[in-house]
């Protein structure tokens, strides 16, 4: 059975090596809470090289809105989502939904930016 989890850039980065790291935090109080998770310098897709990104991921408690911002992005297709899913599932693969699944759907002319999405209840 598999187990509920968050894909924000489904199967094509990798670790980075040093200097990376990621933290998290929740703010606000319920049920408006945010959980927060930041990955900093972490990841990389070896298809593009050494392209190093850093990743923002918030779930917000109550509209279970899901915001991933994406710093760092070159022009690399991979970097860009070529075949990668944001998306969520639920446990047991129960009920799932994805956004951009194998797009490149992000920009490599701007170096901040976000997708967001809300899946159905």
């Amino acid at each position: 059975s598999a187990n509920a989890f968050l894909a924000f850039f489904w199967d094509d980065l990798y670790d980075y090596g040093g200097g990376e790291y990621f933290e998290y935090t929740t703010i606000g109080t319920a049920p408006g809470r945010v959980f927060n998770l930041y990955f900093r310098n972490r990841f990389l897709s070896s298809a593009c090289g050494s392209d190093p990104i850093q990743v923002m991921i918030q779930i917000h408690e109550g509209s279970n809105i899901v915001n991933v911002t994406y710093l760092g992005v070159s022009g690399c297709e991979h970097i860009r989502g070529g075949t990668a899913t944001l998306g969520l599932q639920s446990a047991n693969g129960a009920k799932a939904a994805m956004a951009g699944p194998n797009s490149p759907v992000l920009d490599d002319n701007a170096n901040s930016q976000s997708m967001s999405f809300q899946p159905p209840p």
